[in-house]
């Protein structure tokens, strides 16, 4: 979708964070803060989108590998498709999803 009004946006605050910062997601408490003060949210508060989350990016990588499996084998599986992009991202938080879950259980 696209937006009609091209306004200029915030610098994305993990863009700047450190690492202590992104891992408890402290980079968000300010914008709790306004939030929770003024009971709404308005365009100021929203944020530019990371480089890493770019739809253009993702889009790219999506389709350079559809373009090499259906050169490659004809055929499109979504699921291969998504797990060849994205499978170890998720099975890496998984994993840590799982130790730190036997963690707090034990």
């Amino acid at each position: 979708m696209d937006f009609a009004e091209q306004c200029d946006r915030r610098i994305h605050p993990q863009a700047k964070a450190s690492r202590i910062t992104r891992i408890f997601f402290m980079y968000t408490i300010g914008l709790f803060r306004n939030t929770y003060r003024r009971n709404k949210i308005s365009h100021e508060d929203i944020f530019e989108v990371l480089p890493g989350h770019s739809s253009q990016k993702l889009g790219n990588m999506i389709e350079s590998r559809f373009k090499e499996d259906l050169d490659r084998l004809g055929t499109i599986s979504v699921y291969r498709l998504l797990w060849k992009c994205f499978g170890k991202e998720y099975a890496l938080t998984g994993v840590l999803q799982l130790l730190m879950r036997t963690l707090v259980v034990i």
